[in-house]
């Protein structure tokens, strides 16, 4: 009886070890393939980066074709690694069969004891060595597919030789964790988490910016607007808007954003919108001296009061224009500008009666009088009384002084003129990304990106599977 159930367990034991050995050749297959995407996406990245060199078009047949050559290679290890899993669960299966085979025949031969003898010692000799090449077997096994892993490591890593693949490495997970952010935020914002990420990995496949550090972007939006049922709309808008603005002014989303989130939520009940925001500040830009990234880093300090008193964004950012161009940083404007609104709006009584003495009533300097004339407005009605002989009297802090006495000094029909611009610069951010975009380095970045999310592709879909067969 020894001998037979010693004989039997040895066979299903031997039964395992076939399973190992189909697993290891799955595992070869998973490996053979994992390194032909390693000399697929390096000849990719060769290619386009050739080809963009040659011109645009050329730029985008090379990744065409590339990307499809790409995935079709991530389509095979996907369907590998999938069938390596497989065979390593039937090797589950067998091995916790073995198991109970063992107890239950440990159990039968010890109530025959009559008969254990030397067929029970050669049984436990027989199933000994059987475990031992499943040892040996297994390790085998694990080891190809960590050297799978590896590959794919390796693969992912040799990119950083390359030009379009400098920060592939990686990408997948610090997708994952500024994503992970933008869930914080989102909530009930009116997008899916799976709408957002949507949007940002196509979003990526157009613009030369970097995905992480788009998303990174859409969850300070997102965080920073109103909250409702429209707030995610709104950040997507935004960072459309800001993306194609920091494109073209040589700076970053979250920059552009600065500027474009404090005007949403000091104007956004007159209807402007991120695109027509980024327009306005690429003609501020265009007028002035002030750089689109300088504007957007100091607008929130002006802003909220700047609305308060009833002053339109267009007389805000043309005014700014014409205190920039005067030499004044972008941040010595907003604070001069700030303080020359906030001195017209609550005068000290002893303003009230120069006014007078001038002639004019105390009430040009108020609230009510900025929100029916606005500042250049009350400006021009003091210039027509004569006031703006008596400047230093009727503003008495030094920063209100510069702000005021710039835009009278440059004209103020010449400041109406910019304010009229502002107002008339829609199409402005398209422009300015049209003359940047054939240069090669948007070209090379879009290149990148695209590819980038091929590789994030492969990081979602294919290392979990492979996760699971270790």
């Amino acid at each position: 009886m020894a001998d037979e159930l010693g004989l039997k367990l040895t066979a299903q034991v031997d039964d395992w070890v076939k399973s190992l050995d189909r697993a290891s050749k799955s595992a070869d297959g998973l490996l053979k393939t994992v390194l032909e995407l390693e000399r697929a996406v390096k000849a990719a990245f060769v290619g386009i980066e050739a080809a963009a060199r040659q011109g645009a078009g050329k730029a985008a047949g090379a990744f065409v074709s590339s990307a499809k050559v790409i995935d079709e290679a991530t389509g095979r290890i996907e369907t590998d690694a999938k069938n390596a899993s497989k065979a390593l669960g039937g090797i589950a299966v067998a091995a916790d069969k073995t198991q109970r085979s063992v107890a239950e025949s440990a159990g039968k031969i010890g109530k025959a004891a009559g008969d254990v003898g030397k067929g029970a010692a050669a049984a436990a000799s027989s199933a000994s060595s059987a475990v031992a090449n499943v040892d040996a077997s297994f390790s085998k096994v694990a080891g190809r597919l960590k050297d799978g892993i590896f590959s794919i490591q390796t693969a992912l890593v040799g990119l950083g030789a390359v030009r379009f693949g400098q920060e592939a490495l990686g990408a997948a997970s610090e997708f994952e964790a500024a994503l992970g952010q933008v869930k914080i935020v989102a909530g009930d914002s009116g997008k899916s988490i799976q709408e957002l990420q949507g949007f940002l990995v196509d979003l990526s496949k157009t613009t030369p910016i970097g995905l992480v550090d788009l998303t990174k972007s859409l969850g300070d939006a997102i965080g920073k607007l109103p909250k409702g049922a429209n707030q995610a709309a709104l950040a997507i808008d935004a960072l459309n808007a800001a993306q194609a603005a920091a494109r073209a002014s040589g700076s970053s989303a979250g920059q552009v954003l600065d500027g474009i989130i404090p005007i949403l939520n000091t104007y956004g009940k007159t209807g402007i919108t991120a695109a027509q925001i980024t327009d306005k500040l690429f003609a501020a830009f265009d007028q002035g001296g002030a750089t689109v990234p300088e504007l957007s880093a100091s607008l929130g300090q002006i802003v909220g009061i700047s609305s308060q008193f009833g002053i339109s964004i267009d007389e805000l950012l043309g005014s700014i224009s014409v205190l920039t161009r005067g030499g004044q940083t972008a941040s010595e404007a907003i604070t001069n500008l700030r303080q020359a609104l906030i001195s017209t709006a609550r005068p000290p009584e002893n303003v009230k009666k120069q006014l007078e003495a001038l002639g004019v009533s105390a009430e040009l300097f108020s609230t009510q009088s900025l929100k029916s004339n606005g500042l250049i407005g009350v400006l021009e009605q003091l210039q027509a009384k004569g006031g703006a002989t008596a400047l230093e009297k009727l503003y008495t802090d030094t920063q209100g002084f510069l702000g005021v006495s710039t835009l009278l000094g440059a004209g103020l029909g010449q400041v109406r003129e910019d304010i009229d611009l502002i107002g008339k610069s829609a199409g402005k951010t398209d422009a300015a990304v049209a003359t940047i975009a054939q240069n090669f380095d948007q070209l090379a970045g879009i290149a990148k990106n695209r590819l980038g999310a091929v590789l994030i592709d492969i990081g979602e879909r294919i290392m979990p599977t492979v996760a699971r067969v270790l």
